[in-house]
């Protein structure tokens, strides 16, 4: 198995290197819908998020909050600060490290969600 479908849409892809799944577009959403800020999150202000949208990482410097259960190499969601799913990718630094760095990139962004509501 290297995919995993729902309704005919890719939700998680199964990778060969840490058998880990990485999220795709349908994942995020879901996972976004059943928790609670900022759990798997990634909280940046409104202006930045614009960028990452049009296909920036996420620094250290603009992350607001984070959830400090999160580890290097996790994967996360990138929200604005009114919990709008901007990105998904893969954190560089934990979400404590993400939260006091003021140096780096915090998050790989491997996704963008153009628009929450129709991906």
């Amino acid at each position: 198995m290297r995919n995993v479908l729902k309704d005919n849409i890719l939700y998680l892809v199964l990778k060969a290197q840490d058998n880990l799944f990485s999220l795709t577009d349908s994942s995020s959403l879901t996972i976004k819908e059943c928790t609670k800020i900022p759990e798997y999150r990634v909280v940046v202000p409104n202006d930045i998020a614009e960028v990452i949208r049009e296909g920036g990482n996420v620094f250290s410097k603009h992350v607001i909050q984070a959830d400090k259960s999160l580890r290097a190499g996790d994967y996360v969601l990138v929200v604005n600060e009114e919990d709008r799913l901007i990105a998904y990718g893969k954190m560089k630094v934990s979400g404590e490290e993400a939260i006091e760095y003021k140096k780096g990139v915090a998050v790989n962004v491997k996704g963008r969600i153009k628009n929450e509501n129709n991906t």
